[in-house]
């Protein structure tokens, strides 16, 4: 590892590491599923990209052997899926994310279409309520004579 930058993110997350481990918060770094770090996470919090986790051969021994000793301590939880399993996993997941961006922007679209129906609503009544006023006046007028 003759690259300083490449020596710059070690350090950096060897630092992360101790941290976490002073602090006792790896729960924070855990993602939903319990199966494996939030690696997009840990690289915001060591100022570099997610892929140096995986391309840097001593980040990538590192975060294993982490990976590893918080899986002993009950943290993680060993994933014992087949590669087809794991692979279903993701594809059911990102299935769902989309299902999720679309629920999302459904509502939404919901919020403003009810906001739109309540000012829309609100002006008729107004509407209504002149139209009856000035219906009183020109009944007024032509009992009056005055039409």
């Amino acid at each position: 590892m003759s690259n300083p930058k490449a020596i710059e993110n070690y350090e950096r997350f060897l630092a992360f590491v101790e941290a976490r481990y002073n602090e006792a918060d790896w729960e924070d770094f855990v993602l939903p599923n319990r199966l494996d770090l939030n690696k997009k996470m840990i690289a915001r919090e060591c100022e570099f990209d997610r892929k140096r986790i995986t391309e840097n051969s001593k980040i990538k021994a590192k975060y294993n052997e982490v990976k590893a000793d918080l899986i002993a301590k009950g943290i993680l939880i060993e994933d014992n899926s087949t590669p087809s399993e794991q692979h279903s996993a993701k594809a059911t997941t990102g299935k769902s994310s989309v299902d999720k961006r679309m629920l999302k922007k459904s509502q939404e679209t919901n919020a403003a279409l009810e906001e739109q129906l309540y000012k829309t609503t609100k002006e008729l009544e107004e509407a209504k309520a002149k139209l009856k006023r000035l219906t009183a006046i020109e009944d007024y007028l032509l009992a009056t004579g005055r039409l």
